[in-house]
């Protein structure tokens, strides 16, 4: 019998995946936001709880010394990425009913690895070309900017150009169990969301 659901939600860079999930914690929904040691882009930046090296080190204890996906180890979904470490607990879903978790495909793999068999584990892709989405990764820095410079829009170009080329390799073998077209009103992306949950 199936107790908690986690909506795995995937995608490349600019997505939209933070802003799905925004819009559905304002109707309700649970949203679990990984931990990670990575500094926070811009102030108030959504999606994670930031914690430093140090921290880690302590959540490593979670494990209880047992590993991840040991019966009595709080710590059920890791992945390491660019120098940092990213992970979610049970307590972040456990007798929750149906939470929504933004992840990467090396997350998705050691989540299905280690979850509670009770816990069933759903995969959306949010699939947009790399056009939307290099313009959509230029915006979201601009929008952070005070009276850009031009190096400072150089900058933010090849570090989206970056992640466009990152994820064409990282995304090569995704398997998921559903498809959202994100190029389309985020309305329509939610609405999507929705009936799949249901």
């Amino acid at each position: 019998m199936v107790k908690d659901k986690i909506i795995c939600l995937v995608g490349e860079s600019g997505s939209g995946k933070t802003t799905v999930c925004q819009e559905l914690e304002k109707q309700g929904y649970n949203i679990i936001k990984s931990y990670t040691t990575r500094k926070p882009r811009y102030e108030g930046e959504y999606g994670h709880t930031f914690v430093d090296e140090e921290e880690w080190m302590k959540g490593k204890d979670l494990t209880n010394g047992l590993g991840m996906g040991s019966k009595n180890s709080s710590l059920i979904a890791y992945t390491y990425f660019a120098g940092h470490h990213y992970w979610m607990t049970k307590e972040q879903f456990e007798g929750k009913g149906t939470s929504i978790y933004i992840v990467d495909i090396g997350g998705v793999k050691t989540l299905k690895q280690n979850k509670p068999e009770a816990t069933k584990v759903v995969v959306i892709y949010l699939a947009s070309t790399e056009t939307v989405r290099l313009n959509r990764m230029k915006e979201r820095t601009l929008a952070q900017m005070i009276d850009p410079k031009p190096e400072e829009l150089f900058k933010a170009g090849e570090i989206a150009m970056a992640r466009i080329k990152h994820d064409r390799e990282a995304f090569k073998d995704l398997q998921y169990n559903f498809l959202i077209d994100a190029e389309n009103s985020i309305d329509s992306v939610v609405n999507s969301m929705k009936v799949i949950i249901k």
